[in-house]
């Protein structure tokens, strides 16, 4: 008899796979079960493969913060050929994250059996999820429906024109505003804006997010925080993992000291609300393309209004 541990991050339930038990493809094996850490490396380098803003930092993290929120699909002989994450958002919400099949497994039922798992253990509840282009049908097949009205996100390579961003600035007059990098003393004043800009509290992404990228806060007269942007590079793209302003003026100061970090590279990935395009148009738009989100159950809308650039680990938007 076979066992699986399923659990958010604070409680663990022993499930007794049946139709789970050992799944066959072609002459192999495999069971689904917690992802070890020493499986953290190989399971990165499978979701890596799918273009994603994640590094290896970041998944490390984020695996160390809620361990037992990472699945693995894996042979008799130990290969890593599925996984998924899920994490909570608001009470009996999750997200899914990064549900990667190996390419010679796919078609098999294999994903359908990864988010069938979390559903039987959690159910009820609602799960919501972006996909990507191409992962949409499979979705539909196991039982996801559009989200309306929350639709996704956009995703833009972008060139930046600094200059362009340079006149906005010069436009958009910010009495007492300051930005500079974090500080520890930013925590509290961080966590609770990361809060209320997506309605429901993430520490892991907030710690992650600390600890992985430069960071940086916007404050009005040293005392109010008005924003955050944190970034990265990835394939000579600069990635913006998260960018939240109370205005469009705060987000373009961010987004500059952002440049400033990174003063060799003017090309940018943004991954937008649909309704939060703001962004885009202070460059030349290389390509784009769009993910849709959907979800079992009606999730609970996030608040919008702050969110100028979506992080990977949160897809509730």
């Amino acid at each position: 008899m076979c066992y699986l541990l399923i659990s958010n991050c604070n409680e663990v339930t022993l499930l007794t796979l049946s139709s789970l038990e050992m799944a066959s493809n072609s002459s192999r094996d495999y069971t689904i079960r917690l992802m070890k850490e020493e499986e953290i490396e190989e399971t990165y380098e499978l979701v890596d493969k799918e273009g994603w803003n994640l590094t290896l930092d970041k998944f490390t993290h984020l695996y160390h913060s809620c361990p037992k929120a990472f699945y693995v699909a894996a042979t008799d002989q130990g290969e890593i050929v599925g996984t998924i994450s899920f994490f909570p958002t608001f009470p009996k919400e999750y997200v899914l994250g990064n549900i990667v099949i190996k390419s010679t497994y796919r078609h098999k039922g294999m994903g359908k059996k990864l988010v069938d798992v979390m559903m039987e253990q959690h159910s009820p509840c609602v799960v919501s999820c972006t996909a990507v282009p191409g992962a949409d049908q499979f979705y539909i097949n196991v039982g996801f429906s559009f989200t309306e009205p929350q639709q996704g996100h956009d995703i833009f390579h972008i060139e930046i024109n600094r200059e362009e961003l340079d006149k906005q600035l010069l436009n958009n007059n910010e009495t007492g505003l300051s930005v500079r990098p974090y500080d520890k003393k930013d925590l509290k004043a961080l966590v609770d804006y990361d809060t209320e800009a997506k309605g429901y509290r993430s520490d892991a992404y907030v710690s992650m997010m600390l600890d992985c990228f430069p960071t940086y806060v916007a404050v009005h007269n040293e005392d109010r925080l008005a924003g955050y942007v944190a970034a990265f590079v990835k394939r000579e793209e600069i990635v913006l993992d998260g960018l939240c302003a109370d205005s469009d003026s705060i987000a373009c100061h961010l987004f500059r000291k952002v440049l400033d970090e990174f003063p060799t590279r003017n090309n940018v990935k943004l991954q937008v609300p649909t309704s939060r395009l703001f962004l885009s148009q202070l460059g030349v738009i290389c390509s784009s393309s769009k993910y849709n989100r959907y979800s079992l159950g009606q999730p609970t809308p996030s608040p919008l209004v702050k969110i100028y650039n979506v992080s990977d680990c949160d897809y509730s938007y």
